[in-house]
């Protein structure tokens, strides 16, 4: 059995529960090596139990405990606890005179120095009249007075006038005059929000509407202006967009010829607005749209004699050429009965009999 020396207590251990002190055995002796503060490295005396403070299973002097958590305060055994105001560092005295303190992230702050320090909090945070100033002009403002003569933006007060210099895209609303931006076709102001008639907003800003018909032609005469005229991409000749529709093609938003643009394009056929157009290896003329059958190479009239060809992959060949090279479509070709091996044995089949 092991006793406590110092009050009795019988435990098992390396230091009695009860007052902190070495254990011992029977005949008196101590029943460990004498151990160490932490905080000091010191031995512990077996006496001044008072004196101690027992922490994770491990015996301190009350002072060293301090010393390494003073943030315990009173109730770790010592007495006023102190820190430093993070404003002046003066030395304040935890939890007291609480009314002339903020405590801010945890730490205390003498309201004086925490105002100088985060003045935006205002008069509530225990000071008189808060003062901050303007963004624009750098002029102190009394802070929360005034109001109407001042704008806020992104926390913080500035004079009006000064707002809508810095940020004059806001217009009359933010409590000016006229606001003014330049046309970015002509570079010549514009009173903003006015003579809307005369005007275009593209990707938010006003233009003239001729500035913006001479910058964007394509809009047409529904912009404002008169006849718009576009280049053909084929002759390059101009051409009053929107007119003479019937002699004209648009392909990717622009009008063309019809004849310019079948030779551009030829493959379009008589479709497209021409008589029958030719070619063959690449040459063109006017008269039939030709092409070679891509099965036999034998020259075909494109869009005539439809019942006897097959239109494959944008290509026309004649239907028993198609079906010479790919046997697999079977009769509704247009032929007579296919023929197909079986994988297994090479016996020819009829196909889709």
């Amino acid at each position: 059995m092991v006793f406590c020396q110092e009050c009795g207590v019988q435990f098992g251990g390396r230091f009695c529960t009860n007052c902190g002190a070495a254990p011992s055995g029977p005949s008196g002796t101590t029943g460990g090596a004498i151990e160490k503060c932490p905080g000091c490295s010191q031995k512990m005396a077996t006496s001044n139990v008072e004196e101690r403070v027992i922490s994770g299973g491990k015996a301190w002097h009350k002072q060293c405990y301090d010393i390494a958590y003073p943030q315990k305060g009173p109730a770790a055994g010592l007495g006023q606890q102190k820190t430093t105001c993070p404003g002046c560092s003066q030395e304040m005295i935890v939890g007291q005179d609480s009314g002339s303190k903020t405590i801010h992230l945890g730490k205390e702050w003498h309201k004086q120095c925490y105002d100088i320090a985060y003045p935006q909090k205002g008069p509530a945070a225990g000071l008189g009249q808060q003062k901050a100033p303007c963004p624009g002009c750098s002029e102190e403002l009394i802070v929360g007075q005034d109001s109407g003569s001042k704008t806020v933006y992104l926390g913080k007060e500035w004079h009006k006038a000064c707002f809508e210099k810095a940020y004059p895209q806001k217009g009359p609303a933010a409590g000016l005059g006229h606001q003014k931006m330049t046309c970015p076709g002509c570079s010549q102001e514009m009173i903003v929000g006015q003579d809307s008639g005369s005007k275009t907003i593209h990707l938010g800003k006003e233009w003239h509407k001729q500035c913006y018909d001479i910058a964007y032609p394509q809009k047409g005469p529904a912009a404002g202006l008169g006849q718009q005229k576009a280049p053909c991409p084929g002759c390059s000749e101009e051409l009053i967009v929107g007119q003479d529709s019937g002699s004209k093609t648009v392909y990717l938003g622009k009008e063309w010829h019809k004849a310019c643009f079948e030779k551009a394009y030829p493959q379009k056929g008589p479709a497209a607005g021409l008589g029958d157009q030719k070619t063959t290896l690449g040459k063109e003329w006017l008269g039939h749209q030709k092409m070679v059958c891509p099965g036999c190479s034998q020259e075909m009239i494109v869009g005539q004699d439809s019942g006897s060809k097959t239109i494959h992959l944008g290509k026309e060949w004649h239907k028993q050429c198609y079906d010479i090279a790919y046997p697999q479509k079977g009769p509704a070709a247009g032929l007579g009965q296919q023929k197909a091996p079986c994988p297994g044995c090479n016996e020819e089949l009829i196909v889709g009999q």
